[in-house]
């Protein structure tokens, strides 16, 4: 897949630690180039096999030793600078931050910035000791890793070129960082189901091939691996028979109960139904697809004891822990009510655990579950703030049913609270290194949409809980992005000077529900929060996806020209009559006839894609 990118200039080199070579990019400023006789061959991960056609001497200031190169015409993007080669050289190379330094016998040879665009280490190639920080705009080739391995006189020389760009994968993982870094299965099965209809850049496909593991996911949904994974202990076998067996299995009550159903003849019994199926079971957010059937089991174990009860309309709700820093609004925990009916997680923050202040933030949320056309007859609570909430339940005719201390299996809220955490604390893994966790309340009502937005409804489960509360959600009204994330917002003429900076640096808080494409953000400057539509956003993990449709369609053909032209005739053929014939399949599926551009197109300028159909073109003498 091709994209539009960055290309660094021709006398900078990415420090690449896979590599164990100096690839040279053609037009790079070196000394001594000559021809070389033994040319290395790469083989690149798009299958292409490129030769390098010579070779040149790269000196370095303070180092004896002079190095050799080996121009690759097709390296188009960057040099890669083998940090074994220096260090084969007795150099030391050391990383930090923002700067890669190579010192020889303690004193500093080369230094190399961090690129902010690539996010990776550069060195300089040629004359120079310190690495440029501009970069050219320019179309690259191959999309994804080129991870090329190349032989020369049978020694295997290796060369990896990871590069952070605008590209499929990268979308992806925007995408799934703006929900707050769910499980990857979760994602899915919210996908499969349709939860996520009209999401920018998210597909099952996409998810499925491009989103690697994220470390924000690990540090929220971890747990503790089931006992009995990959067991040393050996098997135990069959028990030895006594003296007196007469070669027949023993007729104890267990073995007879056994033989019993082993000779009745039981009819195919149809496969379970899924979780969301189920009226009495509470799906589990952290499950993986291996342990479906057991869980299956569990959960109608454990959730039709919990709910012996009828009632319709029921919620339960309960008070998280203490959270470790106090927000800038005085904030320490949060109320979360669980709905039965629709399965969401509603969560509160809130200032301490005083009656006032609970009931003030369960009439909230009391309200807004009324609001949208549910009646609460049944409520199931703890202890805390009982006497004011029954005072207010009492007139409602909502019945009121306290659990006993130290209960948790009885208060669904107990397991909501669990779910809540787990996501909340990815999110807070999501956010920049630098982003201030006095503002963790800010970022309730981000966590709880994405949450609910990946639950099924228990009433419809072809539907979310999100879209059972609230409708369905509009992409295009409140895009997402990751939370937490720098942002530099627009300061109009009329709040600035003449000279002063057109943007104010901000953190992103979350979309504003009251307005059309607006987010909150939080300035440091002035400790205020502001609501703006315009802004631009900075992550720290990814990258904001702004691909443009002509350029990747560009690149795209230019690569599958450069492919044929390697291929041999029949192998042409074969694979031109695999792509007509798939455009011909496509054409004639209705599903297929529309096109959408995998862009967040809020945040693009004018001339990108809009929804086309897609006209076949008439057909040809030949085909006539």
């Amino acid at each position: 897949m091709g994209f539009a990118g960055i290309r660094l200039q021709t006398h900078d080199a990415i420090a690449d630690s896979g590599a164990t070579q100096i690839f040279v990019m053609e037009g790079t400023p070196v000394d001594n180039k000559r021809p070389t006789t033994r040319p290395l061959r790469v083989a690149l991960a798009d299958g292409r096999l490129v030769m390098s056609t010579h070779m040149c001497d790269i000196r370095i200031k303070g180092l004896p030793t002079v190095l050799i190169g080996h121009i690759i015409p097709d390296l188009s993007i960057a040099s890669l600078f083998g940090i074994r080669v220096l260090t084969e050289a007795g150099c030391t190379v050391t990383f930090d931050k923002n700067n890669c330094i190579v010192r020889y016998n303690g004193d500093i040879i080369l230094k190399g910035a961090k690129d902010p665009t690539t996010d990776l280490w550069t060195l300089p190639l040629g004359s120079l000791d310190r690495t440029s920080s501009h970069h050219v705009v320019d179309m690259m080739p191959p999309a994804g890793p080129v991870l090329a391995n190349a032989r020369a006189n049978w020694t295997p020389d290796h060369a990896c070129f990871t590069h952070t760009v605008r590209t499929k994968a990268n979308s992806i993982r925007f995408a799934h960082q703006s929900l707050c870094s769910p499980n990857i299965s979760t994602l899915l099965k919210a996908l499969r189901r349709g939860y996520l209809k009209g999401c920018p850049n998210l597909t099952e496909h996409g998810v499925t091939r491009y989103l690697n593991p994220s470390p924000a996911t690990a540090k929220g949904h971890m747990k503790r691996p089931r006992r009995g994974i990959r067991s040393t202990r050996p098997r135990t076998g069959v028990q030895p028979r006594s003296h007196h067996d007469t070669g027949r299995p023993s007729l104890s009550p267990i073995n007879l109960r056994r033989n019993v159903i082993d000779n009745i003849h039981v009819p195919p019994q149809p496969p379970p139904l899924p979780f969301a199926l189920h009226p009495n079971v509470i799906e589990v957010d952290d499950i993986e697809v291996d342990d479906l059937a057991n869980m299956t089991v569990n959960a109608n174990l454990y959730c039709f004891a919990a709910f012996a009860d009828k009632h319709t309309g029921t919620i339960y709700n309960d008070l998280t822990g203490t959270f470790p820093f106090m927000s800038l609004q005085g904030n320490v925990c949060f109320l979360v009510v669980y709905h039965y009916e629709s399965n969401a997680i509603l969560a509160c923050p809130i200032a301490g655990f005083s009656d006032a202040v609970i009931l003030r933030a369960y009439t909230d949320i009391y309200d807004m579950i009324e609001a949208k056309g549910f009646v609460i007859r049944f409520n199931v609570m703890d202890n805390q703030a009982s006497t004011v909430i029954k005072k207010f339940l009492t007139p409602r005719q909502c019945e009121l049913m306290l659990v006993e201390p130290n209960n948790h299996r009885v208060n669904a809220a107990e397991r909501a609270i669990q779910t809540f955490k787990d996501h909340f604390v990815s999110a807070l893994a999501t956010t920049d290194s630098e982003f201030p966790l006095q503002l963790w309340d800010r970022l309730t009502h981000h966590v709880e949409t994405t949450l609910n937005l990946l639950r099924p409804s228990r009433i419809d489960p072809t539907k979310s809980a999100y879209e059972v509360l609230h409708g369905p959600y509009d992409w295009n009204r409140f895009p997402l992005a990751p939370p937490g994330c720098k942002a530099v917002i627009y300061e109009s003429p009329e709040s600035r000077s003449s000279w002063g900076s057109r943007g104010t640096d901000a953190w992103y808080l979350g979309p504003s529900i009251d307005h059309y494409r607006c987010n909150h953000y939080f300035v440091p400057e002035t400790r205020a929060y502001r609501i703006s539509g315009s802004a631009e956003l900075f992550p720290q993990h990814c990258q904001v996806p702004f691909l443009m449709s002509n350029e990747h369609l560009t690149e795209v053909v230019n690569e599958l020209v450069t492919t044929l032209q390697e291929m041999t005739p029949t192998q042409r053929a074969r694979v031109l009559t695999k792509l007509v014939h798939k455009l011909d399949t496509d054409a004639q599926d209705p599903a297929q006839r529309s096109l959408i551009a995998p862009i967040h197109h809020w945040m693009l300028p004018d001339g990108y894609i809009q929804r086309h159909e897609c006209v076949r073109p008439p057909p040809s003498d030949v085909q006539r």
